[in-house]
Parts: structure tokens; sequence; C-alpha cells
């Protein structure tokens, strides 16, 4: 995705970050780490933007909780919905 919008004429030296998910959704009572899939999918994506030079500028990841997100690309107002801890915006 970083290559797509840097070709679409994207500055990279630019992109900010905003990220959320990597809940871990489900209780097992054999949690290894191979279980762990919300935290590490949070994780690498941290890392792809670090390897990359993109700041992560706000951030709504862990838990066990599931979100619904959705940005304003007019203002790049990232909203995080959950069902019961309401709506929030980054």
């Amino acid at each position: 995705m970083i290559n797509d919008v840097v070709a679409l004429g994207a500055t990279k030296a630019r992109l900010v970050a905003k990220i959320a998910g990597g809940a871990q959704m489900f209780a097992f009572s054999n949690a290894t780490d191979i279980m762990r899939v919300g935290t590490r999918n949070a994780e690498v994506c941290k890392q792809i933007l670090r390897r990359n030079g993109i700041k992560v500028i706000a951030e709504d990841t862990g838990g066990t909780y599931g979100r619904t997100v959705q940005i304003n690309l007019a203002t790049g107002v990232y909203t995080v919905k959950t069902i019961d801890r309401g709506q929030k915006d980054m």
C-alpha cells in the first residue's frame, strides 16, 4: 500500500499513520504466542511502518474487543467504533 500511494503521487517523507486493531478476541487455555494473532498483526504493522520511516501518530490497539474504523479523507479524522467502549476520533 505504501508503494501504491507513493506511485499515485504521495511524498513518502510526509506520510503518517493511524492504526487500530490487534485485539485478542478469544481466550485460550493453552495460549501460546501463535494464538496471539491480533497482537502479532499490530506489531508487524508497526515494524513495517518504522522500516519505511512512517510515524504512527495515533493508535488504538490491543485489548479484547473488536473495532470498526472509518477515515474521513477530507479531514484525516480516523474514527474507531466499538460496541461497549463507544467511539473515538483520532
